[in-house]
Formats: structure tokens, C-alpha cells, sequence
């Protein structure tokens, strides 16, 4: 059999690959890649100092430009732009005479004098995120008129129906300056219409990566906030970015009075606090490097909530934090979250992929770092380390909350005028009003929307109906997922029809079979499906491009391997894994045994044995095509148990390796699997033992509260034993 592997979360642009990514910093801030270039850049002042004014930071930009003695045409153009950005007009219009003066520039700084003396612009903004009130700040930009759209959110005056023209929203008017679309998730039809540069704003973009070969031919810009968005998103897909910080209407705290919070109250009850989500299976890096922090020294208060708390309740809690941490997978990034900690005192520890860090003047000692090799024996180091980082961080508190409260000012009308007025000058000074509007429509001309997240829709009822209506061949597989949000709730035999029209047309379809297995499986035939499922693990199938996983219906939770090994294969810049088919492939073979446990659940001894046996050939063949598939190795665990537990106890030894390894991997899999490891130590009376893994979910549970997925075997024994199992509240009917 083949063993759990321990392995590190596999970034997509892990640390030693992000100076890599670019050519040169030239070539960097030609891609507008400029939190790249403000991370390596110290030896290159000019382009560090005009990429932090670009990020948002003009103030530490300046003092760049400033202690460098810089004055070329070069910076007087990006301190122009910064001035005019911020609402400094007099400012901005001397920065541009002193730039033509100079020499060099003058064709960029002609288009952004002439962009600066207009008086009005007119926006369209379509957005599907969030809340409606978000936008608010949007509406009242100076000179700026906005037509606002949505399909998913507001009132019915900026509803706009699924597959209808954008266009048919816009007033009669005067030409329209520029198309914003506020992330991917619902995008409107007819952008180019509108003969403006198209741009948008991403929020996580591997949840829609099957689309964005259909989107990314009608945009024009990316609005970025990572090295990593440049690399997957923009030059993935042909399309430029600028990457800077302005979230959009985002809860960011003002930071006043910094040094004085951190002096307030020197004797905080938490040493390390994470708050956010964890068990969500877009965040598996997480369950690694955060999760794993419950093991840290026993002497520090640890708080590792899997929870988005109030404002209130979380304001609360970071002012009797020492460190708070987060993170996340969108290497060399801008994040919000430092504003929140430092607002009540905490130090936030990043990750040694975090960007953040870099986007100042000066190097700040309250963003101390920890990596992915051991992040428990990093933070460990930090939380030792307190009072020293205070030390050295209080000096600096004064001038690291001018260059904060100048990147993100308190006002969100005054930050929707910021990126409004970024994106203006991206489109209109660096491209010279360039657009994809100006050319010819490439076919075939998208005429209908996408949309992954059909459950959006459920209460609009108008809106599925038409989404249904318009997805069609190719995509019968997006078309089988809207039709399990059908309104009546009878999702079974419409996705069967669709999937049958589909095979029809397409009948070597990997993708197809797939979603043809599982609706054999709920249709209650698990020796069909099995033969199903089969077929696509042997390899004979066709994965067709950008096939649509139907995660709706897929309990082993496939769908972000399959993102992550797409977007991988596009990217030859990123850590590879393996081939996008071989992650599909090794989850059919997970559904196998996912079914051949459910099976042996039922039974007793050597039949039971025989069901778990079928499983853990299959997790073997599907740990060897995929190694890092984490959900094998949770079924794995269970195959395993199931022998040892049914007359085999020579599978004891491999199943508590396993369950190291698969811990160390996924630490939840220490709350979810430890009762299955304490009853066979127990069974073999090795009482220290199990009293060790007690101990160690004693600490877990002390210091977390992370929503627990135990298998119903698990549950059933940790009622038995009386172990504080969370998730195990409910009675259960299985029999162990």
C-alpha cells in the first residue's frame, strides 16, 4: 500500500518563485506589476518610489524620490498623477510643468494634463459582489456619473436580466470613459458595446477560471492586488493589469493613534488570535498553516477561530491581542487585514509570500514573518520575541501611520475617487486610451452569461430561468449545474436529461461521465456508479477545455484541486502539480471509495473487510496519481481503520502512520480522526499512547473553535469514550 505523504501545501507561486516572475524590474513596472517592484526594488529608487505613489502610498513614494534626490521627467510624471489621484489639482498641474521642463516625458504628461482639465467622466459599474450599499461611495465622485448594474443585487432600476445587453442600461448621453466590472462572478454581455476600456476588478478568481477564456476577450484591464493575479490572471489570459490598493468600499479601520493603542495596554490576555475561515475547502493551505498553531509552547494564550466575528466582537478581541495572523495563497499581495490588527495594537504576522511589508518607504518591525517549511517553530520564535518587536516597532509607529492612513484614507468616497481616477490613468496615460471597443469583435461574440454559482440566483427565480435558457452545447455540464438550482426543487431528472443530451454530443466527455456517475449515485445505484466511475479513472475518457466541475454535486469536494491543477497547466511560471485530468481521474476514484466505505458501514467482520479492502486499493491507485489529494487520504484513514477494526489489527501500525502524516498535512485531521485512533491503541492496550493523542486534541479543542467534519465512525466513538468530539452532538445509527 501506499503511504500518506508528508508534503507542504503546494503554493501555485511559492516564495523562491516570485522574483522569477519577471525579467527585470523594468520589466515589472512595464507590466504595472508594482508591488513587485517596491519588494525588489531597494536598488533602483526611481521605479520604487513611483511604484509605491501607484500602489497608493504616495507619501512613502516621495520619500523614496525625495532621499534619493530624484527629479526626472520620469517621477515629476508619477507625482503628477499621485497629486491628481488624491484631489491636489494645483499640486498636480505644477508636477506636470516642472516634468515637461525637465524633458522626457512630455507625451504622457500631455495626456495626463489633458485627462486632469476634464471636468466630467461618465462610468458604467456592474456589480454582482457583496452588498448593494458597498457602492455607495461611487455615487459621489466629483464630475463623475456613474450608471450602476447588477444582476444579482440592488433595486430593480439596476437590474439588469441575464444575457441582455449592458448597453440597453445606459442612458442617452455622452460617451462613456470606462466599464468597471466588479469581479467575475455574474459578468454582463455586451461590454465592448459601450466603446470604452473594459475593466476589472477581481476578487477570487480561480472560483471562475472554466469562464474566463469566454470574459477575458472583452477586458481590457485588470485591477490587481498581487504579483500572483499579474502572473495567473492578466498575462495568463493576454490581458494587462496594474496592481495597487484600493479596496473597494471594504470595513478598513482608521489608524490613529498607533503608538499610543500598543503603549494602552502592554498586558493583553491573547499572545495569538486568527479569526476568518478555515475548514472551507477554498482554504486548504490554511488547515496546514494555521490549524497547525494549536501545537505552539503550552505557555501562550492561542485562539484559532474558523468565524467571521461582528465588527464589535472583533475589535474587541484584537485589542487584547498581542499577534494576530493570517493567510493567504494570493502570493505577493495587498491585504486589508493589517489595517485591523494594528488598529487595536496587534502585530500582524504574515506569511514570507505577503507583499504587504514591502509597499512603504522603510522596513516596519510589526509584520514579522513565518514560512511554510515549519510556521509552528516561526510564530513560536515571534510570540517569544514580543517585547523585542515592540521595542524596535514603537519609534517607527508614528511615521508607519502617515504612509498607512495615506495609502488608505478614511473615506469611502474619497477611496472609490482614488481607483476610479488609478484606472482612468491606467487606461488613458499609460495605454493612451487604447481599448479592444476600437477593434474588430472576435467570434464567436459572447452572447450570453456565466455563472458557476447558480445557487445566487435562488431568489430570482427570472434570472435562473433565463441563465438555464442560455447555457447550452458546448457547456451541457454548466447547464447541468444551474438545473440543480431549478426552483421546484427537483434537480435529479433535469440534470439527467442534460447530461444525456450532452453525452450525445460529446460521448468520449470526461467531464460528462463524471457528472453522469454522480447522478447514478444519488439516484441511489452505487454498483452502476461504480462502474461509472471507473471508467473515468481508467484514463479512456476526454477532458475536454475548461470542462465545468459539478461541485454541486460532489461531496469529495474536488472542484479547487481541479482550479488549481487548470490554472497550473496555463501558467508555466507557477509550481506544477499534475495534469488537470489526473486530478479528475484521482477524485473518480475517490467516489469509488467513498462508496465502498458507505457500503462496509453497513456490515460486520470479513464482509465489512472486504468493502474496506476494495477502498484502500482504490485511495492507493488515487494517492499515486495524486499525492497531496487531501480528501483521499481522509477516506484512506477510514479504509484503513475499517480493516483494523473488523478482524485485520495488522493495519493498526498503518493507519496511526497514516494518521500522522495526514495531520501533518491537514491538521484538522487531528480533531476529526483522533477517537479512531485512540480505540486501536486501546484495543492493544497501549494506554500512553492514547493518552497522548488525548492530550494533544485536549489542547486543540482548549485553543480552537473550528467546525469539525468527523466521519460517522469517528462520532460513534467518541460517544463511547466520552471525548468532546465537535460535530459529534447529533445520535447517530452507524455501527463501528
Amino acid at each position: 500500500m501506499t503511504a500518506i505523504v508528508r508534503n507542504h501545501f503546494p503554493l501555485r507561486l511559492p516564495n523562491a518563485l516570485i522574483p522569477g516572475i519577471h525579467a527585470s524590474l523594468d520589466a515589472a513596472f512595464a507590466a504595472q506589476d508594482h508591488i513587485y517592484v517596491a519588494r525588489f526594488g531597494a536598488d533602483r529608487p526611481e521605479l520604487r518610489g513611483c511604484s509605491l505613489i501607484l500602489i497608493g502610498n504616495r507619501l512613502g513614494g516621495e520619500k523614496v524620490l525625495d532621499h534619493h534626490g530624484i527629479h526626472t521627467a520620469f517621477a515629476c510624471l508619477y507625482r503628477a498623477y499621485g497629486a491628481w489621484r488624491d484631489g491636489h489639482d494645483d499640486e498636480a498641474r505644477r508636477w506636470v510643468a516642472e516634468g515637461l521642463a525637465v524633458g522626457g516625458e512630455d507625451e504622457r504628461l500631455g495626456r495626463l494634463s489633458r485627462l486632469m482639465e476634464r471636468k466630467t467622466f461618465r462610468l458604467v459599474f456592474h456589480s454582482d459582489f457583496g452588498r448593494a450599499d458597498r457602492l455607495n461611495g461611487f455615487l459621489s465622485i466629483p464630475g463623475m456619473e456613474v450608471v450602476l448594474t447588477s444582476h444579482l443585487i440592488g433595486g430593480p432600476e439596476r437590474s439588469l436580466p441575464l444575457g441582455q445587453s449592458i448597453v440597453t442600461m445606459v442612458p442617452p448621453g455622452a460617451p462613456v470613459d470606462m466599464v468597471l466590472v466588479d469581479d467575475f462572478k455574474v459578468v454582463p454581455v455586451g461590454l465592448r458595446d459601450l466603446g470604452a476600456p473594459v475593466v476589472v476588478n477581481p476578487h477570487d478568481h480561480e472560483w471562475y477560471y472554466e469562464m474566463l477564456d469566454e470574459i477575458m476577450p472583452e477586458v481590457d484591464l485588470v485591477a490587481a492586488g498581487s504579483s500572483w493575479e499579474v502572473v495567473e490572471l492578466a498575462r495568463g489570459h493576454g490581458v494587462p493589469a496594474t496592481v495597487a490598493s484600493y479596496p473597494i468600499s471594504l470595513r478598513v479601520p482608521k489608524v490613529t493613534g498607533l503608538k499610543d493603542i500598543f503603549l494602552a495596554k502592554p498586558n493583553r490576555a491573547h499572545d495569538l488570535v486568527f479569526t476568518g475561515g478555515l475548514t472551507h475547502d477554498f482554504y486548504r493551505d490554511k488547515r496546514q498553516r494555521i490549524v497547525s498553531l494549536a501545537q505552539v509552547d503550552r505557555r501562550f494564550s492561542v485562539r484559532l477561530l474558523d468565524a467571521y466575528l461582528s465588527d464589535d466582537g472583533y475589535d474587541a478581541l484584537m485589542r487584547d491581542t498581542r499577534f494576530t495572523i493570517n493567510s493567504t495563497r494570493a502570493a505577493n499581495s495587498i491585504s486589508t487585514r493589517p489595517y485591523e490588527s494594528l488598529a487595536h495594537g496587534a502585530l500582524h504576522l504574515v506569511e514570507e509570500e505577503n507583499g504587504f511589508p514591502y509597499i512603504f518607504s522603510e522596513h516596519f518591525h510589526c509584520f514579522p514573518t513565518y514560512g511554510m517549511t515549519d510556521p509552528v517553530a516561526d510564530v513560536e520564535g515571534h510570540l517569544h520575541n514580543y517585547g523585542a518587536l515592540i521595542e524596535k516597532f514603537l519609534p517607527q509607529a508614528g511615521r508607519l501611520e502617515a504612509e498607512l492612513t495615506d495609502l488608505l484614507p478614511d473615506d469611502e468616497h474619497r477611496r472609490a475617487m482614488r481607483f476610479v481616477r488609478h484606472m482612468l490613468f491606467a487606461t488613458q496615460v499609460e495605454v493612451g486610451g487604447r481599448c479592444k471597443a476600437q477593434g474588430p469583435v472576435p467570434e464567436p461574440r459572447r452572447t450570453w452569461v456565466c455563472c458557476n454559482e447558480s445557487w445566487l440566483l435562488k431568489s430570482r427565480p427570472d434570472q435562473i430561468e433565463r441563465l438555464r435558457e442560455q447555457t447550452v452545447s458546448p457547456n451541457w455540464v454548466r447547464r447541468a449545474i444551474a438545473d440543480v438550482d431549478v426552483p421546484d426543487g427537483n434537480w435529479l431528472t433535469p440534470v439527467w436529461e442534460t447530461v444525456t443530451h450532452g453525452l450525445e454530443e460529446f460521448p468520449n466527455s470526461l467531464g460528462l461521465a463524471y457528472t453522469r456517475a454522480l447522478c447514478v449515485r444519488w439516484g441511489g445505484h452505487p454498483d452502476q456508479a461504480d462502474i461509472l466511475f471507473s471508467r473515468v479513472a481508467s484514463g479512456a475518457m476526454e477532458l475536454r477545455p475548461n470542462e465545468s466541475f459539478p461541485r454541486q454535486l460532489d461531496q469529495v469536494n474536488g472542484y479547487y484541486w481541479i482550479a488549481d491543477a487548470r490554472i497550473r497547466q496555463r501558467c508555466p511560471e507557477l509550481a506544477q502539480i499534475v495534469p488537470e485530468e489526473t486530478v479528475w481521474r484521482s477524485y473518480a476514484l475517490n467516489q469509488q471509495a467513498d462508496m465502498a466505505i458507505t457500503k462496509g458501514l453497513t456490515l460486520t467482520g470479513g464482509e465489512a473487510a472486504l468493502q474496506y479492502a476494495k477502498a484502500a486499493g482504490l485511495l492507493d491507485r488515487s494517492l499515486v496519481m495524486f499525492p497531496i489529494n487531501e480528501n483521499a487520504q481522509r477516506l484512506y484513514l477510514r479504509a484503513l481503520f475499517g480493516l483494523a477494526n473488523n478482524g485485520v489489527p495488522e493495519w493498526t501500525e498503518p493507519f496511526l502512520a497514516a494518521f500522522s502524516a495526514a495531520k501533518y498535512n491537514d491538521y484538522t485531521v487531528l480533531h476529526d480522526f483522533a477517537p479512531m485512533a485512540v480505540h486501536l491503541l486501546l484495543q492493544q492496550q497501549r494506554l500512553d499512547e492514547a493518552q497522548v493523542v488525548l492530550d494533544e486534541l485536549n489542547l486543540y479543542l482548549s485553543r480552537t473553535l473550528i467546525t469539525g467534519f468527523p466521519c460517522p465512525e469517528a462520532i460513534l466513538l467518541a460517544r463511547h469514550y466520552g471525548m468532546a468530539l465537535r460535530g459529534a452532538e447529533e445520535p447517530s445509527q452507524v455501527a463501528v
